[in-house]
C-alpha cells in the first residue's frame, strides 16, 4: 500500500458522521478520501474516509497531524477510525492532499488498523471503543464496520473472488445478530457488493440473483433513496452484459428521471449515455458528450466533482474513438 507508484491525490471533504456510539467520531467533520476515483466510480454509492479532528488532546500512533491544505485548523487524522460512509454524506470539497510522505503515513495507518488478524483484536480492546451510556458493548456492530471496510477495500483492490467470500461474510453476521435496526443497510452492502464482483467476474446469472435480494434489504423504496438507486443501476449493467437491451434501457430512462428530480445533472447525462451506447446512437453519445464537456461542476456532492465529470469524459472519449466518432 506503501509504494509510491501506487499513490494518488486524495482529496479533502467536510463530511456528516451518523455514528451514535461516546467514543466514535459523529456529526459534521472533515475528512481524507483514500478510496480511488478511478475504481467502480459510476456504480458504488459508499466511499471509505479518515475522519479529521482538530482536537488535539490525545495522541497515539495511529493518528496523524495534518496542517494546510485549506483547513481552518491544525488537526489529527484518525486512521484508527477510517471507516466508509455513503456519498451523499459528503458535503463539500475542502482541499486536496498531495504530499507523497504524508500519504504514505496514512496509508501504512490504515494498513496496519485494516489488516489485524481476528487473534490481534483483542490486544487492541476494539470492544472498548464502543460502548453506550449503560455499558452495553456494541461488539456486532464493531465486527460489522471492521468487515465492511476490509470489504470495500478487497472490492477498490479488485480482489473480487475474495470480495464475495467477504461479502457473504458479512451477510452471514448480519443475519446472526437478528437485529434489523443494526443489520438491514449491512445486509443491503453485503448482497449488492456481492452482485457487483460477480458482475466484474462475469458471473451474470448470480449477480442478477444477489441484486434481486439486494432490494428485500431496502428501507422504504418507494421513495427511491440512494441504495435503491443503485440496486437499479446494477439491475440495468447487468441486464446489459445479458444482452437484454430493454430491460436495461427501461431502468436507465427510470434512473433519469431520478437523478433529473435530484438535481443529479452529471449522472443522469451519464444515464442518457449508456442508452445512446445500447442503441448504437452515435451521434447521441457524440452531443451527449458535449453537453457534459459544458457542465458547470459545484462540488454539491461527490457526484458533481470535477474529478468526475473528468473521469466520465475519458470514458467516454475512449468509446467514441473505438467508434471513430
Amino acid at each position: 500500500m506503501t509504494n509510491n507508484k501506487n499513490i494518488h491525490r486524495m482529496d479533502i471533504w467536510e463530511a456528516n458522521f451518523d455514528n451514535n456510539y461516546e467514543s466514535v467520531i459523529t456529526g459534521k467533520h472533515a475528512c481524507i478520501i483514500v478510496s480511488s476515483w478511478k475504481v467502480c466510480i459510476r456504480k458504488t454509492g459508499s466511499v471509505m474516509v479518515i475522519p479529521l479532528t482538530s482536537n488535539l488532546t490525545e495522541y497515539t500512533d495511529a493518528q496523524i497531524i495534518i496542517e494546510g491544505y485549506n483547513l481552518k485548523k491544525r488537526s489529527k487524522a484518525l486512521c484508527n477510525q477510517v471507516t466508509t460512509i455513503d456519498k451523499k454524506n459528503l458535503l463539500f470539497k475542502i482541499g486536496e492532499m498531495n504530499n507523497p510522505s504524508v500519504q504514505i503515513k496514512l496509508e501504512s495507518a490504515i494498513e496496519k488498523q485494516l489488516q489485524l488478524k481476528q487473534n490481534n483484536f483483542n490486544a487492541f480492546d476494539l470492544e472498548n471503543l464502543f460502548v453506550d451510556s449503560n455499558n452495553t458493548i456494541k461488539s456486532g456492530k464493531v465486527k460489522l464496520q471492521r468487515l465492511k471496510a476490509q470489504l470495500f477495500e478487497s472490492h477498490k483492490n479488485k480482489r473480487y473472488t475474495e470480495s464475495i467470500g467477504l461479502a457473504d461474510n458479512l451477510k452471514d453476521l448480519a443475519l446472526s445478530l437478528k437485529s434489523s435496526d443494526i443489520s438491514q443497510d449491512f445486509l443491503w452492502y453485503s448482497v449488492y457488493m456481492h452482485g457487483l464482483s460477480d458482475l466484474y467476474l462475469g458471473n451474470l446469472e448470480s449477480a442478477m440473483k444477489n441484486v434481486q435480494e439486494s432490494f428485500s434489504y431496502i428501507k422504504n423504496p418507494s421513495e427511491f433513496g440512494n441504495n435503491y438507486s443503485l440496486s437499479l443501476y446494477l439491475t440495468a449493467n447487468i441486464a446489459e452484459d445479458m444482452k437484454d437491451i430493454p430491460k436495461a434501457c427501461r431502468i436507465y430512462q427510470a434512473l433519469t428521471t431520478h437523478y433529473k428530480s435530484n438535481n443529479e445533472t452529471i449522472l443522469r447525462i451519464s444515464t442518457l449515455y449508456n442508452v445512446a451506447l445500447m442503441k448504437n446512437n452515435h451521434k447521441a453519445m457524440k452531443n451527449i458528450y458535449k453537453i457534459l464537456e459544458k457542465v458547470i461542476t459545484t462540488n454539491s456532492s461527490i457526484y458533481s466533482n470535477e474529478e468526475y465529470k473528468q473521469e466520465l469524459l475519458l470514458e467516454m472519449r475512449t468509446e467514441l474513438d473505438t467508434f471513430g466518432i
